[in-house]
């Protein structure tokens, strides 16, 4: 069922600030015909919810309504990239940008943006309580241990250059809505002794949760990127580790699967458009909404993106390109100069985004912020 949206929304702005003091800039909102400067932030209306390229130190002197340049997850430099407007200036970027943005006045989360610290955190306040019940403690300190950002697997040799392929945002967030979930209100099911093989993959189809392995001779299709710097994993991980690995469990921590708490199809298909670039956004941002705040639910989710990355970092291996790390939505690689083109081709070849390093900013760590 669509939810019903409100009446009293606030209007949707976009403000950038200009380094390197981070106090004045420009700003644009509905019904300005182009961008106008500001000396302080205080000059923003307090009754907009304010988009920025501003860092968090900066913007939380400032109140809750102005928002830190990783309100989307995806920081905004990458964002002006993504909608093709780098090359402007400040005005001409949120003039452009800002209509985009403005779009989400009329949002199902629209009401929950003022005060909210993420697009994810936002989505969040839209889905039942009760589908997101408190984790039991045990569930607690496993989430701690088992939770990634990311894989990283080889060191990227400092004379060769480094980006990143990116897959399509709508897609990767359907995917992960439409994998079961561990029911976290449940104490575990703690399940001990040495498992491998058809016997191992018998209980990870059953049940979810997190997996203590041992983990010996990867092949050599995935030890470019594989990251084996932790033992606890999620169930979804070692279900594809074990097609690339000799495996061998010593305690499962399951449950019975339950749904995603956002996989609910009127819901989905009443508020979301494939094909819209903003659309992909705000997918994304409600397929992460349920481990805000909720560790083992964000370190399953993560981990259950990295295995549908995993599976497209080994396509990559077998067509010729090893990444060398991978995160949510994002592949790393690396590559000299000559094979820039060949990189490119691939990438349209298997519906990725090709980003070069210089375009990644100041976040080019593969997993920072993710």
């Amino acid at each position: 069922m669509a939810l019903l949206k409100s009446k009293h929304q606030q209007p949707i702005g976009v403000a950038f600030f200009l380094p390197p003091a981070w106090r004045q800039g420009y700003y644009w909102r509905p019904g300005m015909n182009s961008a106008e400067f500001f000396d302080h932030p205080k000059q923003l209306a307090n009754d907009t919810v304010w988009f920025t390229n501003a860092h968090f130190d900066v913007t939380k002197s400032y109140g809750v309504y102005i928002k830190n340049y990783r309100f989307f997850r995806v920081p905004m430099h990458r964002l002006i990239h993504e909608l093709d407007v780098a090359n402007l200036t400040y005005e001409e970027q949120i003039a452009k940008i800002g209509p985009f943005f403005a779009r989400l006045a009329e949002s199902m989360e629209a009401d929950h943006l003022y005060h909210a610290e993420s697009l994810a955190s936002a989505m969040q306040q839209t889905l039942p309580v009760r589908s997101m019940p408190v984790p039991e403690l045990t569930w607690q300190q496993l989430g701690m241990e088992a939770r990634s950002w990311y894989w990283k697997g080889s060191i990227k040799h400092k004379l060769l250059m480094g980006g990143s392929l990116y897959t399509p945002r709508f897609d990767t967030a359907t995917m992960l809505i439409k994998c079961g979930v561990p029911d976290f209100s449940l104490p575990p099911r703690v399940i001990k002794g040495e498992f491998k093989g058809p016997m191992l993959a018998a209980v990870l189809k059953e049940q979810v949760g997190f997996v203590r392995i041992s983990v010996q001779n990867p092949s050599n299709e995935v030890i470019e990127f594989i990251d084996l710097s932790r033992t606890l994993w999620t169930s979804y991980e070692v279900l594809w580790l074990m097609q690339h690995a000799d495996v061998t469990a010593k305690v499962l921590y399951m449950t019975p699967a339950i749904k995603h708490p956002a996989d609910d199809k009127d819901n989905l298909s009443g508020n979301f458009k494939p094909f819209s670039w903003l659309d992909g956004l705000r997918l994304e941002a409600l397929a992460l909404a349920p481990g805000y705040k909720n560790v083992p639910m964000d370190a399953f989710l993560r981990g259950t993106a990295h295995t549908g990355m995993a599976h497209h970092a080994w396509s990559l291996v077998r067509k010729g390109q090893a990444p060398i790390a991978l995160s949510y939505g994002k592949l790393g690689i690396a590559f000299n100069r000559q094979e820039e083109s060949t990189i490119r081709k691939l990438a349209r070849d298997n519906g990725l985004l090709f980003v070069p390093a210089e375009e990644e900013g100041t976040d080019l760590q593969i997993g920072k912020g993710l």
